[in-house]
């Protein structure tokens, strides 16, 4: 499905950012399996991506891709060793969020943008689920430390030493205009993602910022 938004990357706001966007090398942090990183790949295959994480990643991580193994508390990157990056649903996990976007902003070369996601205020609502797979709620995940409204991010940012350019609510159009077959999909076959996929979309679960070194 990642193929879809290399044609029409407007669907979410990451994939957007990365189409207007200028820069070829990419960092990716918290980049997990490589689910994002194939989605960023289709939107620019010229996108020079190097991934990292606090786990190794598995056999289905993109070939095109670069792997860097993080110990969570130092980057293993040169300064302006990137010219754009992206961190998506990481922050949350995260105790001393400044820290690691200083850590950031100092590997992005000035004027770099940086897209940030994470759940946000609306992802607390209701109760934990365990009948769905995925991350239905925030409680979902015993590993979550905070949820974020855009501006909150924002404000994170600029404690980090960049320039807010831009935030808002996170809406897949892709997952809402599929939403009702995924949610019946989903509740048919709650070991798929697929109900977490049309209620996130239909709750406005996620925000994201995008940011700038300056």
């Amino acid at each position: 499905m990642e193929g879809v938004y290399g044609y029409l990357p407007w669907l979410q706001p990451r994939t957007a950012f990365l189409a207007k966007t200028p820069g070829r090398r990419c960092l990716d942090v918290g980049c997990g399996d490589g689910v994002v990183i194939r989605q960023n790949l289709a939107v620019r295959p010229d996108l020079h991506i190097t991934g990292i994480d606090i786990y190794d990643v598995g056999s289905g991580f993109p070939p095109e891709a670069g792997f860097v193994r993080y110990d969570g508390y130092n980057l293993p990157f040169s300064a302006a060793s990137f010219d754009l990056g992206v961190m998506n649903h990481v922050l949350e996990h995260v105790s001393d969020p400044v820290r690691l976007l200083r850590d950031i902003r100092c590997v992005l070369v000035p004027g770099g943008r940086f897209y940030l996601e994470t759940p946000g205020p609306r992802s607390l609502f209701p109760r934990a689920s365990r009948r769905f797979a995925g991350t239905v709620t925030f409680r979902d995940d015993p590993t979550h430390v905070k949820p974020y409204a855009w501006n909150d991010l924002a404000d994170v940012g600029t404690s980090a030493g960049f320039r807010f350019i831009d935030g808002g609510k996170v809406r897949n159009v892709l997952h809402l205009m599929l939403s009702p077959a995924l949610a019946l999909c989903g509740m048919l076959r709650p070991e798929k993602f697929w109900y977490m996929y049309a209620r996130n979309a239909l709750l406005g679960w996620a925000e994201w910022v995008v940011l700038e070194r300056v």
